[in-house]
């Protein structure tokens, strides 16, 4: 039920499947994009900013790990959402269009584009790409002490949000066979701690253990992708900056700021 423009590909994967793939240029699919990403009520310069970090994104994206497959970038949040003309608005064309070339770039002389993540709120402080995501490390997107700057957004604070310990532990242990690691032998949760945290307080790892005694030390992002594993319609936490109070029945997110991954 939508339109798009370009033209569309069948890239065959295996005996009766295919791929689907709109083949279009940059600035066209960055319409779909912006009008995806962003709020409607939102100013256009803000969509202008957000059109130089989707474009650079992609455009990474394509010299990168497209170079080795039949498409650029996904249409979802595992890299930008993309709705194509259905979702274009007056704004996302008028962004696009008046960004047309300008990239980010990083380094000395003009420097190189590079992937220019983005997410919908840091909390104050934001996430480096190092220790969200294990990349080496950018200086374009190290951590920062942002202050204020995003506390417009209601997710800036956010908690208590308080999910049952078994069913914490039937998310975590489903998440560890999906990643295949010890997570998911792991006995029922007791209480999860931060281990680490950046040099403006935000966790960096946090400790997992379990009824047993036994720890398991994962990621801030590991965290809350397990946290929120398969959740369904149930509660899940927004970010990985928070802490955490362990009750006999619950575990309590409490303290939490921001909304996504805080890279960028």
């Amino acid at each position: 039920g939508k339109n798009y423009r370009g033209k569309f590909r069948f890239v065959p994967i295996s005996p009766g499947r295919f791929d689907v793939m709109n083949d279009v240029d940059i600035d066209s699919y960055l319409k779909g994009v912006l009008a995806a990403e962003m709020l409607a009520r939102w100013d256009v310069e803000a969509y202008k900013a957000q059109a130089i970090a989707a474009r650079t994104y992609a455009l990474y994206q394509a010299n990168t790990v497209g170079v080795n497959r039949s498409f650029d970038v996904e249409d979802t949040s595992a890299d930008q959402v993309y709705s194509g003309i259905t979702s274009e608005t007056e704004k996302s064309r008028e962004a696009a269009d008046a960004t047309a070339g300008v990239v980010l770039t990083v380094g000395p002389g003009n420097g190189k584009i590079f992937k220019t993540y983005f997410s919908a709120c840091c909390g104050g402080i934001s996430q480096s790409s190092y220790d969200a995501f294990s990349e080496p490390y950018n200086e374009a997107l190290a951590e920062r002490n942002n202050g204020a700057m995003c506390n417009q957004s209601p997710r800036f604070n956010w908690g208590p949000i308080e999910i049952r310990k078994d069913e914490l532990t039937r998310r975590m242990k489903v998440w560890g066979a999906a990643k295949g690691n010890g997570v998911a032998a792991m006995a029922q949760v007791e209480r999860i701690d931060v281990q680490y945290v950046n040099k403006f307080g935000r966790p960096v790892r946090f400790l997992v253990t379990d009824v047993n005694g036994q720890r398991y030390t994962l990621g801030a992002e590991e965290t809350r992708n397990a946290c929120n594993w398969e959740a369904g319609t149930g509660p899940k936490v927004f970010s990985s900056f928070f802490k955490t109070i362990s009750t006999p029945e619950t575990i309590q997110f409490v303290e939490g700021h921001g909304f996504g991954h805080g890279v960028g």
